[in-house]
């Protein structure tokens, strides 16, 4: 499979979680469907860097690796929300700001990610290349999600 419908896959389905947390009242069901948020989440986003940011900083434009490095940032950005939101209590007000937070900044970095880095892997990468990131990235993906189960 192409990398980029990986991500697409992945994305669709941790915005899907995200609404959910925030819509709900019920403090047990967020907590619920953090934790699986937080376990998909990681692994995408370590599986990603090593396959795709790690990638994008090879290249020789200076605005494509670039794209790579704000990908880590925005990263590192969502894990600090996400061990912030793993130690609080879903029923309070400061956990339901951090999850709105996370929510949106996972939405502006999907939103990037689904154009900029999308048409830059498009550019720059033939669908064998594609397809090779693609089976690195699930590859990997499922060995971080094996570990923590």
């Amino acid at each position: 499979m192409d990398i980029r419908d990986c991500l697409k896959q992945d994305h669709d389905e941790v915005k899907n979680l995200m609404t959910q947390i925030c819509a709900t009242d019920d403090a047990s069901d967020a907590k619920k469907l953090f934790r699986q948020v937080k376990d998909m989440l990681t692994a995408h986003e370590r599986s990603e860097e090593k396959v795709v940011y790690t990638a994008l900083k090879k290249l020789t434009d200076e605005d494509e690796k670039e794209l790579g490095f704000e990908g880590e940032v925005e990263h590192a950005l969502a894990d600090s929300l996400v061990e912030q939101l793993g130690h609080g209590s879903a029923s309070t007000a400061p956990w339901k700001a951090r999850a709105k937070v996370l929510k949106e900044l996972l939405e502006h970095h999907i939103e990037e990610e689904e154009s900029d880095i999308f048409d830059c892997l498009e550019q720059e990468f033939d669908d064998a290349q594609r397809e090779k990131m693609g089976a690195a990235f699930v590859k990997g993906k499922e060995a971080l999600l094996a570990a923590h189960a």
